[in-house]
């Protein structure tokens, strides 16, 4: 468990040094655009990502992101910011991890909305495929409602039990 601990807290360390280092960089750049600490300016928008917390969906969408500043989980809707968003995550040494954005289907199964209300666009190139016949996620029922980026499926969505809690990190945003 103290590894876990351990990983968290270097990795918080490297999205701070990423942030001052790649400062000009329009993926991880500077966070004076707009983004107030700790939030930084990944490709237009207010994000953070705490590598030393965890925690369920609920935790994140309800609680942690409002404490932080933020407004909520962050909502990604369009296939050049997925892009960038998984950019930046490589870049910081995070590509294997998994991470709740603000896509749920809790309120009606397999009406997948966002914070805002708005529909997720379901499928290519959102949603990651698995198995030898390419099934495409979302595939948990009523057991998985609720979305994160999923490091074992190249950072494509995947649909996930809420209530997981062990090393699942929160993209939170925050309106400009």
């Amino acid at each position: 468990m103290s590894r876990y601990l351990l990983l968290a807290f270097f990795g918080a360390l490297t999205v701070e040094a990423t942030t001052h280092v790649n400062s000009s960089d329009s993926i991880s750049g500077d966070s004076s655009g707009g983004c107030s600490s700790p939030y930084t300016m990944v490709a237009g928008r207010c994000l953070y990502i705490n590598f030393a917390t965890s925690g369920t969906w609920d935790r994140f969408h309800s609680m942690y992101c409002k404490d932080t500043g933020g407004n909520d989980l962050v909502t990604v809707d369009d296939a050049n910011f997925l892009a960038d968003l998984v950019q930046y995550i490589t870049s910081i040494g995070w590509q294997d991890g998994l991470f709740w954005i603000g896509a749920s289907d809790k309120s009606h199964e397999g009406h997948w909305i966002w914070p805002n209300g708005s529909p997720v666009k379901l499928g290519t190139p959102f949603w990651g495929t698995y198995g030898c016949y390419n099934q495409q996620y979302p595939d948990g029922g009523t057991n998985e409602n609720c979305a994160i980026l999923d490091g074992n499926a190249n950072l494509y969505f995947n649909d996930f039990k809420c209530d997981t809690a062990f090393a699942v990190f929160g993209i939170c945003e925050k309106n400009i």
